[in-house]
């Protein structure tokens, strides 16, 4: 895969994975527990799964990008 590819899957991978852990604490506070209880760990396997599965594919065929992502989250907290 092309770098310029690779780096526009990783960031959507990064924000489909993000996004989804933006779910949790909602879920949280607006929902009764029970609820929370049966959603936050799919959510969170959800969002773990894209991790590993589509970031790290990227990642090992392009080192610098995750080097570039790692930079940009220390610098600004999510990536650019």
């Amino acid at each position: 895969m092309k770098e310029e590819l690779a780096r526009y899957v990783a960031r959507v991978a990064f924000r489909a994975s993000a996004d989804l852990g933006d779910l949790i604490p909602l879920i949280k506070e607006h929902c009764p527990q029970e609820e929370y209880e049966k959603f936050a760990p799919a959510i969170g396997s959800a969002a773990a799964a894209i991790g590993l599965d589509v970031l790290n594919l990227v990642f090992n065929d392009h080192p610098d990008l995750r080097r570039e992502f790692d930079e940009n989250v220390k610098t600004y907290g999510r990536v650019l």
